[in-house]
């Protein structure tokens, strides 16, 4: 009757543990973004801010005067239902002021800042990730951060540098100007 007990026990926590990590997200959607985003001024300064929860950030320098911007975005959570309602909670916010650009991903997950909408963490059931592959011009300021499931990548840019990411790693390469680094302490 013990053993029973404490194995059912076991066999509860588990699966609110698996649940709570996601492993029982059995339908998956997927998109591709696709956007060329332009500076008001190209011969300022630019900036380029990403503003992420659950994905990478890669970000590649060229020759070039626009931000050629590709985002994977996958949608996994238990039923098509509960995709549905991940479409219309959580969203990309493109925004191209002046010489600034600012990609920011809202949702149910965002503590209310700044005027934007949000709430206490719960698990809604779905996870969206979005994963950013970016090429800027050369020279171009960049804030990037991300949470979870994620790496920061940056190679062949000239600009100031705000980097944050929680749970991943950060790489950067070929680079020049001030940098300011952020992550996690164990």
């Amino acid at each position: 009757m013990k053993k029973t007990f404490l194995i059912s026990c076991i066999l509860c926590f588990l699966g609110i543990n698996i649940s709570l990590l996601g492993l029982d997200y059995k339908v998956e959607e997927k998109e591709e973004i696709r956007k060329t985003l332009k500076f008001e001024d190209p011969s300022k300064p630019k900036e380029v801010l990403v503003d992420n929860i659950f994905g990478s950030i890669t970000v590649e320098g060229y020759n070039g005067k626009e931000v050629q911007l590709l985002v994977h975005k996958t949608i996994k959570a238990r039923t098509k239902e509960i995709i549905q309602r991940a479409k219309e909670e959580v969203e990309l916010e493109i925004t191209e002021d002046g010489n600034t650009i600012d990609l920011y991903v809202d949702g149910p997950f965002r503590c209310n800042d700044k005027g934007r909408r949000g709430r206490r963490w719960r698990n809604p059931g779905y996870e969206v990730h979005f994963d950013f592959e970016l090429k800027v011009p050369h020279k171009t300021s960049l804030c990037l951060k991300t949470v979870t499931k994620g790496n920061i990548e940056v190679t062949n840019v000239e600009g100031e540098f705000e980097i944050k990411n929680v749970n991943g790693k950060i790489k950067m390469d070929t680079l020049n100007g001030d940098l300011l680094i952020a992550k996690r302490k164990k």
